[in-house]
């Protein structure tokens, strides 16, 4: 009978269990990295990462394989946001990095600012995140009837365990943790993303970075655009507002 080898974070191209932990050759940094639906960052993981492997940062892979934004864990172990909150302390405390960084896109988006402001992050880089996860029977049932999210919506309906009090991120963020800063990035020219931007942009500790782009895949438009690696350097982490925009200024 044949053995799987399990492939490191750099060598992957779909996250394919439920977490995977690396320290790093420069374990001061770490960053926590949350798929979304389709268990991929909007880009291959392994070109994402590879954007970190030289910077040597510690890093911890996570896949939501019951698809409902991390509301039920990621296995059965860590079967709710309390459970992985949890377990990720403990990670974090066996690690003992100085500066954490969470990021995700879609739903690892939100998923990455629920779990940042618990585990009182420095830095959340969200992606074109879901920053309401409207369970209403018009939601679920009505108007997003043809919605890829419809049965994670009713999912969420229906969940004994699903946290309620984060479905709203604006109702979770008005509170600030005294920590983290959360940058919210997303294409101006996606006006469902743009809404859910707007949605959190300017409560305590959020900042809105718009991007001169038309796609969802935020992080592809920032590799391509070779500015992705500038965000995920955390000496830059303080002034990543201003490097956006003497970079992109000079492509307009």
């Amino acid at each position: 009978m044949s053995v799987r080898t399990l492939k490191k974070i750099d060598e992957l191209r779909f996250a394919e269990q439920p977490v995977l932990v690396e320290r790093g050759d420069d374990d001061s940094v770490l960053i926590i990295a949350f798929t979304g639906f389709i268990h991929r960052l909007s880009m291959r993981v392994y070109e994402f990462f590879e954007l970190t492997k030289a910077t040597g940062y510690s890093r911890i892979l996570l896949r939501d394989e019951y698809r409902v934004w991390y509301h039920h864990g990621i296995d059965r172990q860590r079967g709710d946001y309390p459970s992985l909150i949890n377990y990720l302390k403990c990670e974090i405390e066996k690690l003992k990095p100085e500066k954490i960084i969470c990021l995700g896109t879609s739903a690892g988006g939100y998923a990455a600012i629920v779990v940042g402001h618990h585990i009182g992050a420095d830095y959340v880089h969200a992606f074109a995140p879901h920053t309401d996860l409207d369970i209403s029977l018009n939601s679920c049932l009505g108007r997003f009837r043809r919605s890829r999210y419809r049965w994670a919506r009713l999912k969420l309906l229906v969940s004994t365990v699903a946290r309620r009090e984060f479905f709203d991120l604006r109702d979770l963020l008005k509170t600030h943790n005294g920590k983290t800063t959360y940058y919210i990035h997303h294409c101006a020219g996606v006006p469902r993303d743009v809404d859910g931007a707007k949605r959190i942009v300017g409560l305590p500790g959020v900042v809105g970075m718009p991007y001169p782009c038309q796609s969802h895949s935020v992080p592809s438009f920032l590799a391509k655009a070779d500015f992705l690696k500038e965000i995920l350097n955390v000496s830059n982490q303080r002034n990543i507002a201003e490097l956006a925009n003497a970079h992109f200024s000079k492509k307009t």
